[in-house]
């Protein structure tokens, strides 16, 4: 599973669809869902963030760290 796959399907699951990129790290980690090839250590908040702006389709990012789903990225 790709990062960007791991952290649609831990927003999806939660009711406002929304984490902090913190949270999200944390959550992708203790499910297992993504491992870093180079290192096979968990993705972390930096990277979270980082995957965030790479598919704004996807995520809306505010400064203060919050990830949210788009509401059409279910359907996609």
């Amino acid at each position: 599973m790709y990062l960007h796959d791991a952290m649609v399907f831990v927003l999806s699951q939660r009711q406002d669809r929304a984490a902090t990129t913190s949270e999200l790290s944390e959550e992708i980690a203790r499910r297992e869902l993504y491992a870093r090839r180079k290192d096979g250590e968990a993705a972390r908040a930096k990277q979270i963030n980082a995957r965030a702006r790479q598919y704004p389709q996807l995520f809306e990012l505010d400064s203060s760290g919050l990830v949210r789903l788009r509401s059409n990225s279910l359907t996609t």
